[in-house]
């Protein structure tokens, strides 16, 4: 949990770049990217808390068992479901509420069971500590894109 904070944080602070754009990288500018990750782990909260625990069931998926032990995603092999693209601009208000709703969301993840699970389109059924990781992986897979962002614009 601490290093998806980390991870966050160090997205938070690239507040004063989110115009920042380059189309030979990626559609989205940094104030997107950081904005879906919000998204993302809000969602994936969201669907964990709802999730009835005793209905959990481990099922082998390759993708999800590839990504986590790798610890990376492919760039440019899926795109983000409508729920979790940003639909607005994001300006440093925006970033700021849904930072506030991401750290909310965090203290709710800390209080579910460890069989609280989420059916993920491309990793299938993921428990708590499965999210967590795929949470982590994704928001360094963000940052990755965005240091390019920035990179290639300097």
């Amino acid at each position: 949990m601490e290093k998806l904070q980390v991870a966050l944080q160090r997205l938070d602070a690239l507040a004063n770049k989110l115009e920042a754009k380059n189309t030979a990288i990626s559609e989205g500018s940094v104030g997107w990217h950081i904005a879906h990750c919000h998204l993302v782990v809000q969602g994936i909260v969201a669907a964990l808390g709802a999730s009835n625990p005793a209905d959990y069931r481990w099922t082998f998926n390759k993708r999800r068992v590839l990504v986590l032990w790798i610890g990376k995603m492919p760039r440019g092999k899926a795109k983000a479901p409508g729920r979790v693209q940003p639909k607005q601009t994001v300006d440093p208000e925006v970033l700021q509420s849904a930072t506030a709703k991401t750290t909310e969301a965090l203290q709710t993840l800390k209080q579910l069971p460890p069989n609280a699970h989420f059916t993920h389109p491309f990793f299938g059924v993921l428990n708590k500590n499965q999210s967590l990781r795929v949470l982590l992986i994704h928001t360094k897979h963000h940052l990755a894109i965005i240091a390019d962002i920035l990179k290639v614009r300097s």
